[in-house]
């Protein structure tokens, strides 16, 4: 195929290689001189969006063109890849005010994605260059913070009616909150209280399903009738919710109450905090890795053996294993323990007793035959 342009009433010819025509387009239009061995940023994030089309999931394509294009400019699109520096990075993350944030390990992801993506097709060279060193930030959130009771509440006090059924949603359901974004409402079975996501917009192509509780049922309901867009949760504006809207919104609750979040407060917080529930309530592993939409049982084992050294939990898992009737106490425990033991016994039943009379001598026996 071959590429042209018209521009202030010229038409241009670029060439029939797409890379080398954009090249081309961009020192026509913006007067900027571009290295021929060295591709611009704007011309990568451009061929890496057109190969994601058909490449990727439509969320993995939107989240990684989403910070791209914020970093845009910051960078400065006509910059040659060459020229690019983790200093641009880390401008950006600090005059946006994502230091620490899980915002932060997105923008240095996604970057980095493009580079490893531009290397592997070669259209930049094997030489390193600064922009492949990056290292992630350790991830602001563990699996060891949960929220409290007094935190659910206080969130959904100090939140508008539609941040609030998201809070709801997470608290009670322990979904991922990017699942909770893309909801639609065909996809809500109000008969099952079930949700079920199609193959394509499940994580790893595997069939997700997410249960909600009683509770909810009403808010599912309500929305279901008084809604006419095609997702699930809308904000303020009447569009869908994005994991970044969500993220941003969290993000505030800190600064309202440094001192009831003195960790932070995240949205992926509320699946840590469901499954710590549902463990201390006696879920088995195997039910609550559906739940949760695991592959496997390795992830709660991982990162929820911590509740190993939680003796309150170990102590009323005890207590609740070995309370009722249904414990039967053996019977040389019940010799050991002695008169004070307030182990209950059970009394048997008395034979019957014989009729008997009272002879001459005042002694009793049996009544004689007559």
């Amino acid at each position: 195929m071959y590429y042209y342009c018209r521009y202030g009433g010229i038409q241009y010819g670029l060439g029939y290689d797409l890379l080398e025509a954009r090249r081309e387009f961009a020192r026509i239009v913006g007067g900027v001189e571009v290295a021929s061995d060295s591709p611009t940023y704007g011309e990568l994030v451009s061929l890496f969006a057109e190969w994601s089309e058909s490449f990727s999931s439509p969320r993995t394509r939107e989240d990684y063109l989403y910070w791209l294009k914020r970093l845009g400019p910051s960078i400065g699109i006509h910059t040659p890849i060459d020229a690019v520096t983790i200093e641009h990075v880390d401008r950006f993350v600090s005059k946006e005010g994502l230091v620490g944030t899980w915002a932060e390990i997105k923008v240095r992801r996604c970057l980095r994605r493009l580079v490893r993506w531009s290397r592997q097709r070669r259209h930049i060279g094997p030489t390193p260059i600064p922009l492949d060193e990056i290292r992630l930030p350790s991830s602001p959130e563990s699996p060891d913070a949960t929220f409290s009771e007094a935190q659910y509440v206080w969130m959904m006090r100090r939140s508008n009616p539609q941040l609030r059924a998201i809070i709801r949603f997470l608290w009670h359901t322990g979904c991922r909150p990017e699942e909770a974004s893309k909801i639609k409402r065909g996809w809500v079975d109000v008969e099952s209280r079930a949700i079920r996501f199609p193959i394509s917009d499940s994580k790893r192509r595997r069939q997700r399903t997410i249960v909600y509780p009683v509770s909810l049922d009403r808010m599912i309901r309500r929305r279901l009738r008084g809604n006419s867009s095609l997702e699930l949760f809308l904000n303020t504006k009447g569009s869908r919710w994005t994991p970044y809207a969500i993220d941003s919104a969290f993000d505030r609750f800190p600064r309202w109450a440094p001192d009831l979040f003195p960790q932070g407060c995240y949205a992926r917080i509320f699946r840590y905090s469901f499954a710590t529930r549902m463990i201390k309530r006696g879920v088995d592993l195997i039910t609550l890795s559906h739940l949760m939409g695991h592959a496997d049982l390795s992830m709660l084992r991982r990162h929820y053996a911590k509740l190993g050294n939680d003796l309150t939990h170990l102590r009323q898992a005890v207590d609740q294993r070995t309370r009722g009737p249904s414990q039967q106490t053996p019977a040389g425990d019940d010799a050991d323990a002695g008169a004070g033991s307030s182990s209950r016994k059970r009394k048997l039943p008395s034979p019957p007793r014989k009729s008997s009379t009272t002879d001459q001598h005042g002694t009793r026996g049996d009544r004689p035959k007559q």
